[in-house]
Order: C-alpha cells, then sequence, then structure tokens
C-alpha cells in the first residue's frame, strides 16, 4: 500500500530546521505513516517554505510598529528592506537543498510547492482600508513585491528540482483581507 500524503502545513519551520526531510514531515494521525518518513511509497507531498526563511512574519511586525521607509529602522543592523533582500539572495540554494532531498526520499511522489498569497490590496484605494493602517500604502506595494519575488524564487527552485509548483499569490484579494466593508 502506499503511503498517505505528508503535510508540513502549519508548521513554521525554516529550511535549516528540515535537517532531515523525512523526520519533518507530519502526516495524519493513527497512519502507518503516522512517524512521517517520506519514502518510495509516499504518493504526495504538499509543501510552503520560504516565508519564514525570510523572516516575513517578523517584517510584518516590525513594518506595523516602525516606518519601514524610514532608513533608520533596522533590523540586525540593517535597514529594514536590504535585510529582506539579503534575506531573499540566501533563499535559492537552501531550498534547492530541501527540494532536492525530499525529491530524492520521495522519488515516486507528486510533490507540490505551493506559492504564498498576496496580503496586501493592490490597488491604492485600497490600501487606505482601516484594518491596513499599521502599514502605509508604499510599504504594502513593497510587501506585495516581496511576495512576488519569494514565489518567483520557489516557482524556479521547483522547476529545478523536478517539483510541481502552484501560484497562490493572487487567491488573497482585498475584500479577502479587509473584509467586503473595507
Amino acid at each position: 500500500p502506499r503511503r498517505p500524503a505528508a503535510s508540513t502545513a502549519g508548521t513554521g519551520r525554516t529550511t535549516e530546521k528540515v535537517k532531515t526531510v523525512g523526520e519533518a514531515m507530519d502526516t495524519q494521525p493513527g497512519t502507518e505513516n503516522e512517524q512521517g518518513k517520506l519514502t518510495s511509497n509516499t504518493n504526495r507531498v504538499e509543501l510552503t517554505i520560504g516565508g519564514n526563511q525570510i523572516g516575513f512574519n517578523r517584517l510584518l511586525i516590525e513594518c506595523a510598529k516602525w516606518d519601514c521607509e524610514d532608513p533608520d529602522t533596522t533590523l540586525d543592523e540593517m535597514q529594514i528592506k536590504d535585510w529582506a533582500a539579503a534575506k531573499l539572495a540566501t533563499l535559492p540554494s537552501k531550498l534547492d537543498t530541501v527540494l532536492t532531498q525530499i525529491r530524492s526520499n520521495a522519488n515516486n511522489a507528486t510533490i507540490v510547492l505551493l506559492g504564498y498569497p498576496r496580503l496586501f490590496p493592490s490597488t491604492a484605494a485600497e490600501h487606505s482600508c482601516g484594518k491596513l493602517s499599521s502599514w502605509n500604502g508604499s510599504e504594502q506595494n513593497w510587501f506585495n513585491t516581496t511576495a512576488q519575488q519569494l514565489n518567483d524564487l520557489m516557482a524556479a527552485a521547483a522547476a529545478r528540482a523536478g517539483i510541481n509548483s502552484v501560484a497562490t499569490l493572487s487567491a488573497c484579494t482585498a475584500p479577502s483581507v479587509t473584509g467586503p466593508a473595507g
């Protein structure tokens, strides 16, 4: 019998924390694959990886507290946008390592790398929604651009590893973030 699909949804791991991919993958409790080993009998693997690697959540929090357009707003002694760019620059090789290991361990599986959705509205008119007031329009645009860059890096890494990728950037639009009333 084939093993059930493996899922890492909601785990918050970075590529460094996925040291042994077979041990890092979680599966449905009570199945023969409960310990989560990826093998040639695994039939499907779906994952999203990269957002935690570049500290996307940390960026959102810091930019909600401080003006990220201000050159004095820093993370680890770097201007916040430079910090994010540096994180993005290190991502391809880390993704390659993890995805190649997954492909090697689950060589018969359908493997799908899911991208990240757009978090903020794409138009200036929607940027003023009260629920988004912690981030100005320029910051919202920057987050959307950074999400696009992240998704592009992920799709390229998936292609290099022979893995399917699914773009989800447009899956979350302004009404779903802010609600129909803004």
